[in-house]
């Protein structure tokens, strides 16, 4: 299996243990939205790795060459890291469906 799901909080310790996900009711509707949230995290990363990758690559030659000095490229760099930290952020927020 690619992934494991374990239902209610009264089942076994070892299946809820060993789960990937662990729902604490037995409604299987939660699925869907479980799958949505999950698929949003994963873009979520994504974006933040490709930003921080490319802040990495802007800003290496730019301190290699003297064009920016050790305390600008500091700067701009934890600067970076707090937006990749607030974009995160955003996948704790919960989407409020249409239905």
């Amino acid at each position: 299996a690619d992934i494991g799901i374990a239902m209610g909080a009264t089942g076994s310790d070892a299946a809820i243990e060993s789960a990937d996900v662990a729902f604490t009711g037995h409604d299987l509707r939660l699925l869907p939205r479980a799958f949505d949230h999950a698929r949003r995290g994963r873009h979520i990363i994504n974006q933040n790795i490709i930003l921080s990758l490319l802040i990495i690559t802007v800003l290496l030659p730019l301190a290699l060459f003297g064009v920016l000095g050790l305390a600008a490229v500091v700067l701009v760099h934890e600067i970076a890291e707090v937006i990749v930290i607030l974009n995160g952020l955003r996948a704790a927020r919960t989407r409020k469906s249409i239905a």
